[in-house]
């Protein structure tokens, strides 16, 4: 690694404890109440095996799932790179950042909540894993923002590498 790939700042978040308790407890709740009744048309009768079997494993495939997904946020020199693992890794060059903004941000109703998504209020696409803060970046084609613990940091840490970055 180059003086190029200096990491310049770095967070790390997780889902909050509690989400993770509500996210299992929904799956839980919905895995039990679907596993013990199937409505069919002659009415309800009791699940099936397979039915049984593929039911319960929900509950700990989101479990899995919430305790593995984490969001990790690196500023180099030349890049600003998102990784929420499992799911997504985006490498953006600071070159094509046209400009950038810590900003406060409504979840639930500019993107519709957490996680990786696309605001229909204009604002672009989200990565975000919790909290109401973040950076708003403008690319020539998009926007994008990054959620952040620490957005005034994160501002400042793309601020320094762009003044003295060598480009990618």
């Amino acid at each position: 690694m180059g003086d190029t790939q200096t990491v310049l700042y770095i967070e790390r978040q997780q889902i909050p404890l509690l989400w993770g308790y509500v996210m299992i407890g929904g799956a839980v709740a919905l895995a039990a109440g679907s596993s013990a009744w199937i409505v069919a048309d002659d009415g309800v009768r009791a699940a099936s095996t397979p039915a049984l079997i593929g039911l319960s494993l929900v509950g700990p495939a989101v479990l899995i799932l919430a305790s593995c997904l984490s969001m990790c946020v690196r500023v180099t020199h030349t890049h600003l790179e998102v990784s929420i693992l499992p799911l997504l890794r985006r490498r953006i060059s600071l070159e094509d950042i046209t400009s950038f903004e810590p900003r406060d941000y409504r979840p639930l109703i500019e993107y519709g909540g957490w996680g990786i998504r696309y605001s229909l209020a204009g604002h672009g696409w989200a990565y975000t894993i919790c909290g109401h803060q973040g950076v708003q970046l403008r690319l020539p084609t998009r926007q994008l923002l990054v959620g952040s613990c620490r957005p005034n940091e994160l501002a400042s840490a793309i601020r320094r590498a762009k003044a003295t970055g060598t480009g990618a």
